[in-house]
């Protein structure tokens, strides 16, 4: 219970679609961004936006998502917290970026809590029994990303825009399905599950059972109901799972939620605390 120095992690969420024409200046920007320092300070996802065309194989129906991120496309979301799109604060290179990384990887340092998950995947099922230990105390939120890697476009859906290139054309870390809504309607929140208040050293479970066909069938992911023909299901073989955890922050004036940490880990296997 005394060891609370955990490794903290940004969630960077992209914003994009194989149909925006600006989105390879932000998928530029963003390889110059995350270089071999930057990767190990992010767990970086892709949400393929319904705002504009669906011709896309990654597209995903979680518009009340996209609305929570100000709408904004193409945008990076950092931490559920911050968002900006490739006009309002992005120059040639990855050096903004970075520095928005740098910000609120700062800010959680010393408070991010520890994070591990035992999960388990059979034919039509994911089990993930997440623990999250506070290293301070507050109340805290989970949620879980079910992502999805090499999807590949094929000549129909390559990407559009000047700029555009061939490693475009190949999706990983893809946003499948999200189970963290707590709020519905006008003003929907992705912060997660409640755990209540952990005290400093303590823990707190959560199960997701994350049933693949259900999932499907109800439309969450079956994006040909929402005119995206392209769509197909899964490959189980190229799944993986991001778990967060959410708590409230503030900056000396405001409160406000925002990411406290985030794993990426398998669908089947175990994922340690990570201490510094």
């Amino acid at each position: 219970p005394e060891n609370v120095n955990f490794r903290q992690r940004v969630l960077l969420t992209q914003f994009t679609t194989t149909g925006c024409t600006w989105c390879p200046s932000m998928k530029l920007v963003l390889k110059d961004a995350l270089d071999a320092t930057y990767s190990e300070k992010v767990v970086k996802v892709d949400c393929h936006s319904s705002t504009m065309g669906r011709n896309d194989p990654a597209y995903v129906n979680l518009k009340e998502f996209e609305e929570q991120c100000d709408g904004l496309l193409p945008s990076v979301n950092l931490d559920m917290i911050e968002t900006t799109g490739y006009y309002q604060a992005w120059g040639a290179d990855g050096s903004a970026v970075q520095g928005m990384i740098d910000k609120w990887y700062d800010f959680k340092d010393g408070k991010a809590a520890g994070i591990s998950v035992n999960s388990v995947a059979s034919d039509d099922q994911i089990v993930a029994k997440v623990t999250v230990k506070a290293a301070e105390t507050g109340t805290y939120r989970v949620g879980i990303m079910l992502l999805e890697d090499n999807i590949v476009a094929n000549s129909s859906q390559t990407q559009q825009g000047s700029g555009a290139a061939d490693w475009m054309n190949t999706h990983n870390s893809i946003v499948r399905y999200m189970d963290s809504k707590y709020a519905s309607g006008s003003g929907s929140r992705y912060y997660g599950h409640s755990l209540g208040e952990i005290a400093k050293g303590e823990t707190s479970d959560y199960v997701f059972i994350l049933d693949l066909p259900s999932i499907w069938d109800a439309g969450s992911l079956k994006a040909e109901q929402n005119a995206c023909t392209w769509a197909k299901t899964w490959v189980k073989e190229e799944l993986h799972l991001a778990v967060f955890v959410t708590t409230v922050g503030t900056d000396g004036k405001n409160e406000f939620y925002y990411v406290s940490n985030v794993v990426d880990c398998p669908i089947d296997g175990a994922t340690p605390f990570e201490y510094k």
